[in-house]
């Protein structure tokens, strides 16, 4: 597989990265401004620009990356002329157990702001001698819920590799490899 072909690849599986996360911000405006049109006027106007912000950060990012991934990787790539060959055997088990990894590691970027939000605002809230640390009953169970999925992930990643020997337990052979070797260069004597 040469490289570029590689590097486009990565690109276009990091665009399906922020595509995915494009729907679920799109999923949390839409909750946001269920809630908030039910919440009895409370400001949510804020809250409601940052998503569409957000989102559309992510659709920017989705869709130029699937665009202008071929382009991007050449100059990753450094625009050199030989591109090399590079020798790659990736087998299903080995690409599911990558997936999973990823999918934990999103998680745990994502959940990791909220606890330092949370250490923070404990740490202000100590400093000025209140004994408060959740606004309401909500902002509680978002950090149980954070919790349990961060613990969740942390188990799956570290468990990764024999989920997915397990999930695709067989005797045959590997069906799905993407294999790329180097070519013997003969030399003319």
């Amino acid at each position: 597989m040469k490289r570029t072909k590689l590097i486009e690849y990565t690109l276009i599986v990091i665009a399906a990265i922020f595509g995915y996360k494009f729907f679920e911000s799109i999923y949390s405006l839409v909750v946001t401004t269920i809630v908030g049109f039910n919440a009895n006027g409370l400001e949510i106007s804020n809250i409601i620009l940052q998503l569409i912000l957000v989102s559309g950060g992510y659709f920017f990012l989705f869709v130029f990356l699937i665009r202008k991934g071929r382009e991007i990787a050449f100059y990753l790539n450094g625009n050199n002329k030989e591109d090399e060959e590079l020798p790659i055997k990736i087998g299903k088990k080995a690409l599911l157990h990558l997936i999973l990894a990823g999918i934990c590691i999103n998680i745990i970027l994502g959940i990791l702001p909220d606890f330092f939000n949370f250490l923070y605002e404990s740490l202000k809230t100590r400093s000025y001698g209140e004994e408060k640390y959740f606004n309401s009953q909500f902002e509680k169970g978002m950090l149980a819920s954070s919790f349990i999925r961060l613990i969740i992930a942390v188990v799956v990643l570290a468990c990764s590799k024999e989920l997915a020997k397990w999930l695709l337990k067989n005797d045959g052979k590997d069906e799905l490899i993407l294999e790329a070797e180097l070519k013997e260069e003969k030399q003319n004597n």
